[in-house]
């Protein structure tokens, strides 16, 4: 199973040439987002894109952000400070939700590179 991040789904979406190779990427493997990327993707949307927003949570497996992920999410964060090199917050919750259930990461955010025990590929 695959991990989609809020922006492989936004260039998926606009269909552009990074959004072609993510699709590459989904046809092969089973497809998953987190609720951080549902609140990411709804937040500020229009009612349209709302719409269009639900048809594609239909077809994936939601994964959310529980007691697990947040244990691990604080341990991201707090080697990722120690380096002095923090993500975003919501990309820190992405991240722990698959660094907890051993899932890979398709994204375009190459932060997420620097997130330990992570596995992601960045298009």
């Amino acid at each position: 199973m695959i991990v989609l991040d809020t922006s492989a789904i936004l260039d998926l979406i606009e269909g552009n040439e990074k959004g072609n190779q993510i699709q590459q990427y989904i046809e092969k493997e089973e497809t998953a987002i987190t609720t951080i990327t549902v609140h990411e993707l709804l937040r500020g949307s229009s009612k349209r894109e709302k719409e269009t927003m639900f048809v594609l949570f239909k077809t994936a497996q939601i994964l959310a952000y529980d007691y697990q992920a947040a244990l691990w999410s604080v341990t991201i964060a707090e080697r990722l400070y120690a380096k002095g090199r923090p993500i975003g917050d919501m990309d820190m919750l992405i991240a722990a939700i698959c660094v907890e259930k051993g899932l890979h990461l398709l994204t375009t955010d190459g932060d997420f590179k620097r997130v330990e025990g992570l596995k992601v590929t960045v298009v």
